[in-house]
């Protein structure tokens, strides 16, 4: 997954500019953090990758399959702003995507 958001934002570099610098500025964060990022030297949390996607202008989408069917059933892609916690049953708070 990091590959391909990587790709996009080279991409996107030779088209328009986006460099590594205004990734880390949109996402709050340095320079040296998206060169990790990208380099894949670091683990990533599922919310930095949310963050470095809204930077670069893409989104990620999560699949479930269930392999006892030859098709993939896809789940709905949530925008940024559709992040949310969720009360469930029992208490308990879930994290939209």
């Amino acid at each position: 997954m990091v590959e391909e958001l990587v790709k996009i934002r080279r991409a996107k570099e030779r088209s328009h500019g986006l460099t590594q610098a205004e990734v880390a500025d949109r996402m709050g964060t340095s320079q040296a953090n998206v060169s990790r990022l990208e380099s894949g030297t670091t683990d990533v949390r599922r919310r930095t990758l949310r963050r470095y996607a809204v930077a670069i202008g893409a989104s990620i989408r999560y699949e479930v399959t269930d392999l006892d069917r030859e098709f993939p059933i896809p789940v709905k892609s949530l925008k940024p702003w559709e992040f949310r916690r969720t009360a469930q049953p029992g208490g308990k708070t879930l994290e939209s995507c």
